[in-house]
């Protein structure tokens, strides 16, 4: 199953909420764990609210921002406010991971990311418009370093970080689709 900025963003948040929900709660079966046991419903209301407030930290607000300043903004929330009640089980992700309080967010947040930013066409500044075809791909070092560092994201501090962490991962699996390289 998969999930996309429009869905996530939806407009009526009663539907991007039960969209999320029913997305979050197939990830989560994927590791064998039930979502409605894990789900705080209402952090994920207070979650699916927050992604599309007035005040959208991106020039021109939700409309005009990038796929990635859009991942951000969900991934960096998703940490803030962290609608998942439990760690995913050591058996599962390890030790180390188990003790961090929003390992659920970070696995079920860059899962999120990478669906909504898989196949999204960008139209870049030059007129042209490119593809996003292939999914984004980390290492398994890369993804425990990842729950590690987004232990302590807040939205104000970390937006534009992730922003351009996405992007050059996004980049990275889809060589010819990133703007010409001038530094």
């Amino acid at each position: 199953m998969s999930i996309s900025f429009d869905q996530l963003y939806d407009d009526d948040k009663e539907i991007a909420l039960g969209l999320f929900l029913v997305w979050a709660n197939d990830f989560l079966l994927g590791f064998d764990l039930p979502g409605e046991a894990n789900i705080d419903l209402n952090a994920a209301s207070a979650f699916v609210s927050n992604l599309r407030k007035s005040d959208f930290p991106a020039n021109g607000g939700y409309v005009k921002a990038s796929p990635f300043k859009k991942a951000a903004n969900a991934y960096v929330y998703m940490h803030a406010i962290d609608p998942f009640k439990q760690p995913i089980p050591s058996d599962i992700v390890g030790a180390p991971l188990s003790t961090i309080k929003t390992s659920t967010a970070s696995f079920v947040g860059f899962a999120m990311v990478k669906s909504c930013l898989h196949g999204v066409s960008i139209l870049r500044s030059d007129g042209q418009s490119v593809t996003l075809a292939q999914p984004l791909s980390v290492s398994k070092h890369f993804m425990l370093d990842l729950v590690e560092a987004s232990s302590r994201i807040t939205p104000e501090t970390h937006y534009k970080g992730y922003s351009l962490l996405f992007e050059a991962l996004a980049y990275e699996v889809n060589p010819g689709v990133c703007y010409p390289k001038v530094f």
